[in-house]
């Protein structure tokens, strides 16, 4: 599978999870709200506070000063915001400590005409409005969207926290092919991909849980060789997460078994020179 490939299926497996959550809490909405914004305006305290300073000493006139302070606040108040969310895939500071995601209507990962569109908008109903705009949007509209969820066709949702899901041992035959089988570790990403499909799995469709375990099963398989004996599409995924976690596992007792034997070797070289 390729590049390619694999990042398609993160983008299919998060559509199929995100949909089975709720939207966000106004009151949770609000609070992320203002740690972020106090964020942002320690961030143009800090930053552009010393730039004026620094033209002033330097005798700039006063239109460089306008200048700067325009790109200081077009950056912290639209580019800055919406690169966030573009690469977070929807979140920020404040969306990270509350546990809110923005997310399409769809279901799927937002992109960066999502994020400025927000932002752009955030500048209205957010800042120059004191947010009152944002929350009675918030209230009158489904999904407590803001102005700036209508015109980018998003919404914010509240991920609760995740339990993993607890992985049965591996069974004999299973457990002879991790030991015969050669591999490479599989990414953190996927392997939480494969934790969040599974904490999700009841709430799916019967279809779409096979679709989605067959992409991320697929995944898997290439940091496999051989491929393991067949298992339903679910269970393939719970192994594979259970072959990779006892491989890691037992590759770190082989490094710490090592590592005491190198230390053994060098406590005894000191004896012997004493």
């Amino acid at each position: 599978m390729s590049e390619t490939d694999l990042h398609q299926d993160k983008i299919v497996i998060g559509e199929a999870v995100s949909l089975s959550l709720a939207p966000a809490s106004l009151v949770r909405r609000i609070f992320s709200a203002i740690f972020d914004a106090l964020v942002l305006l320690t961030i143009v305290f800090v930053l552009l506070m010393p730039s004026i300073e620094l033209l002033v000493r330097a005798n700039a006139d006063l239109i460089s000063l306008k200048i700067v302070g325009r790109i200081f606040l077009i950056s912290a108040f639209l580019i800055i915001p919406a690169l966030v969310e573009t690469f977070t895939k929807g979140r920020s500071l404040g969306k990270y400590l509350f546990s809110l995601q923005v997310i399409r209507d769809d279901g799927g990962v937002i992109g960066p005409r999502h994020a400025f569109v927000r932002a752009f908008l955030w500048i209205i109903e957010g800042w120059l409005s004191i947010g009152s705009i944002a929350v009675l949007s918030s209230m009158l509209v489904t999904r407590g969207k803001r102005l700036g969820d209508i015109a980018a066709g998003t919404y914010v949702v509240y991920l609760p926290a995740l339990k993993r899901a607890k992985l049965n041992e591996l069974s004999p035959e299973i457990e002879q092919w991790r030991i015969t089988s050669s591999y490479r570790p599989l990414p953190p990403s996927l392997v939480e991909q494969g934790y969040q499909f599974l904490a999700f799995e009841n709430k799916l469709t019967t279809g779409n849980s096979n679709e989605q375990a067959i992409r991320l099963a697929n995944a898997m398989l290439t940091y496999f060789s051989p491929s393991p004996p067949a298992l339903p599409p679910v269970e393939m995924v719970k192994a594979l997460l259970a072959t990779n976690a006892k491989n890691q596992e037992e590759a770190k007792k082989r490094s710490s078994a090592q590592m005491d034997k190198v230390l053994d070797k060098v406590t005894s070289l000191s004896y012997s020179n004493d």
